[in-house]
């Protein structure tokens, strides 16, 4: 993956400067929601199980990036 850091701070935030803050959900990481409702992946990632896991633990939510798959449950 050749991508700069710019182009996805939100991902780069949660696997270096933030990473004790990071959940990772199946290759899609989140802040903990006691922080802040923020997450990001990079495109290997399985969005669907990533995204539904970090649902259950919060209502409200936004992923940085390209639109992510994700199932009607979500």
């Amino acid at each position: 993956m050749n991508t700069i850091k710019l182009d996805n701070p939100a991902w780069y935030s949660l696997t270096e400067t933030h990473k004790e803050f990071a959940l990772d959900y199946n290759g899609v990481k989140f802040y903990d929601p006691d922080y802040c409702p923020f997450g990001s992946f990079v495109q290997s990632a399985d969005t669907i199980k990533g995204i539904e896991g970090y649902a259950s633990l919060t209502g409200n939510f936004f992923v940085i990036g390209d639109k992510p798959e994700f199932s009607d449950k979500v």
